[in-house]
C-alpha cells in the first residue's frame, strides 16, 4: 500500500500536535523513510513502518528521532530542552560539551530521562569534572562558596562517594552535606584529640605506647558521630566520661575498648547488639545491667572495677569465652556461680594487673591489633556470632 506523501505527513503532524503540542510550537521537522534521505522519491510504502523517521531541527541540529546519541555541545541550551527530548526515544546519551547548564534544568532532564546519561562539566574549587563520575576528590582542597559547591553537586546525578579529607570545611558543613546527598557516601578526616580518623573507617585505636599525652575528654569524642563505619574501636586511657556517642551513632561496633578512663555510666552500650570484645577495666562504674542484652559478647575485662557488686547479669550472656575479674569484689561463690554458667569459660579473678594471665595473648587479641593497623580491615573472628 502507498499513499502520498503529503497526506501521510498531515496525519503525523496531526498525531505528534497531540502528544508534543507544547514542543512542536518551536521546533521543525521532516519525515523520512531509510533510503529516500534525498526526496527523490514522492510516496512513502508504510508496510515498513519501522523505516520511517522525523528529523527534528533542534537548537539548530538535525537529529532523527531514532536516534541513540546526541551532541549539543554547541548548541545554546535553554529549558525547552526538556520537552525537546521527548521526541527521541531510543536516547542513551547527550552531550553538552563545556556548557555551564542551569541547575533547575539538569534536576528536571534527570528525572524526566532517568535511563539518559547527560554529559556536561562542573567545576567544583579548583577541578573541573564529568558530570558521569561516580568518584569526587576534594582532598586538600580549598571550597571558597559552600552554597556553590552544594549546587554543583547536585549537578552529578551519578555520583556515589566524596572524599573531602583535610579540605577547608567544617564538620558541621560535612555534616549537613550527607543529610542533603543521603545517597553519596561523603568523606573526610575527623580530629579527636591528638589523634584523628577517617570517617569512612572500619577500626581506630589510640595505640598508646606511651603515656606523655594529653587524655581526651568526652567533648573530644563527639566527633565520632560521624564515623558510623566503625566495627572496632580503641578509646582506651583516656579522661572520657560520657558515652552517648557511642550508644547513639556507632550501633555496629564490635569491639570495644574503654580501660582507664572515668566511666560511671555504660547505659548508651545497650544498643551495642553484636558487641563481640569489651575492655572496660578501671572505670569507676558500678553498674553492669546494660549489657544484659549483648548476647553476642565473648571477651569481657572488668578488672579493678571496684563498685560492681551484681554480675548476675553475665549468666545469660551465651557465648563468653573469657572473663576476667581481677581487683573486683567478687568472691569465691560468685566465681562459682559464674563458672555453673559458663564451664568452659576462662575466668580469671587473681592476679596484679588487669591484662596478666594472658588477656594480651590471646588469638583474638592479637587479630584485634592487626585491624587497628589496617583501618579497612575487619577480623572475622568479631563477627563469629553475628545474628545468632
Amino acid at each position: 500500500m502507498e499513499i502520498n506523501v503529503n497526506i501521510r505527513r498531515l496525519l503525523i503532524i496531526v498525531i505528534s500536535l497531540l502528544i508534543y503540542f507544547s514542543a512542536m510550537m518551536s521546533v521543525s521537522y521532516a519525515l523520512y523513510q531509510a533510503g529516500h534521505e534525498d526526496g527523490v522519491n514522492d510516496t512513502i510504502n508504510t508496510d515498513n513502518p519501522d523505516d520511517i523517521y522525523f528529523v527534528h531541527d533542534i537548537y539548530g541540529e538535525k537529529i532523527s528521532d531514532k536516534a541513540e546519541n546526541i551532541d549539543l555541545s554547541d548548541a545554546n541550551i535553554d529549558e525547552n530542552i526538556v520537552s525537546y527530548l521527548s521526541f527521541f526515544h531510543s536516547l542513551k546519551t547527550v552531550d553538552f560539551g563545556s556548557q555551564l547548564i542551569d541547575t533547575d534544568i539538569i534536576e528536571q532532564l534527570v528525572q524526566r530521562y532517568p535511563n539518559v546519561d547527560f554529559l556536561y562539566r562542573v567545576s567544583i574549587g579548583s577541578k573541573t569534572i564529568s558530570s558521569l563520575n561516580n568518584k569526587l576528590d576534594l582532598t586538600n582542597s580549598v571550597i571558597k562558596d559552600y552554597d556553590e559547591l552544594i549546587q554543583a553537586m547536585r549537578l552529578l546525578p551519578k555520583l556515589k562517594s566524596a572524599d573531602f579529607s583535610n579540605s577547608n570545611l567544617s564538620n558541621e558543613q560535612l555534616g549537613h552535606l550527607r543529610e542533603l546527598f543521603p545517597n553519596v557516601d561523603i568523606n573526610w578526616v575527623v580530629h579527636l584529640g591528638r589523634w584523628s580518623v577517617k570517617t569512612d573507617a572500619i577500626s581506630f585505636s589510640v595505640l598508646i605506647y606511651a603515656y606523655d599525652y594529653e587524655r581526651m575528654t568526652s567533648k573530644d569524642i563527639e566527633v565520632l558521630k560521624y564515623c558510623t563505619k566503625l566495627q572496632a574501636l580503641d578509646l582506651g586511657h583516656q579522661a572520657i566520661t560520657d558515652i552517648s556517642v557511642i550508644g547513639e551513632y556507632l550501633k555496629d561496633l564490635r569491639v570495644l575498648i574503654l580501660a582507664d578512663n572515668k566511666v560511671s555510666d555504660i547505659t548508651p552500650l545497650k544498643e551495642l547488639k553484636h558487641l563481640h570484645y569489651l575492655e572496660l577495666f578501671i572505670n569507676p562504674l558500678s553498674d553492669i545491667t546494660p549489657l544484659k542484652d549483648l548476647k553476642e559478647l565473648v571477651d569481657l575485662n572488668f578488672c579493678y572495677c571496684w563498685n560492681i557488686n551484681d554480675y548476675s547479669i553475665l549468666y545469660d550472656l551465651p557465648h563468653l569465652e573469657r572473663i576476667w575479674l581481677v581487683g573486683t569484689r567478687i568472691n569465691a561463690s560468685g566465681i562459682g556461680k559464674l563458672k555453673e554458667y559458663h564451664p568452659n569459660a576462662q575466668i580469671v579473678n587473681t592476679g596484679s594487673g588487669s591484662t596478666n594471665s594472658g588477656w594480651r595473648t590471646h588469638e583474638r587479641y592479637y587479630e584485634m591489633i592487626h585491624m587497628y593497623h589496617y583501618p579497612y580491615y575487619m577480623s572475622e573472628s568479631f563477627a563469629k556470632y553475628d545474628n545468632i
